[in-house]
């Protein structure tokens, strides 16, 4: 189960910032939901090639739990919305 809200800012043609926040549940018994894990961030994304949706971005999670919640680096291939 997973909600994620993302609000992008763009600086220029392929540069932009954002903000997110990601709702999720992961559980191995079915139609059982337990507690929500919330994190939320900010990070700036580079699209790599005009109108190909293919971006490079560096996210920073605000409060993570460990360090393992911790993943700067992203790479995003799919369409828009």
């Amino acid at each position: 189960l997973l909600l994620s809200l993302e609000y992008l800012q763009t600086f220029t043609e392929r540069l932009g910032g954002f903000t997110f926040m990601d709702f999720g549940h992961v559980s191995d018994e079915k139609y059982r939901i337990g507690q929500m894990r919330i994190s939320y961030g900010y990070g700036f994304r580079l699209e790599v090639f005009k109108n190909v949706p293919i971006i490079l971005g560096m996210g920073y999670p605000v409060n993570p739990e460990n360090n393992d919640d911790i993943r700067k680096f992203f790479f995003s291939l799919g369409g828009r919305f």
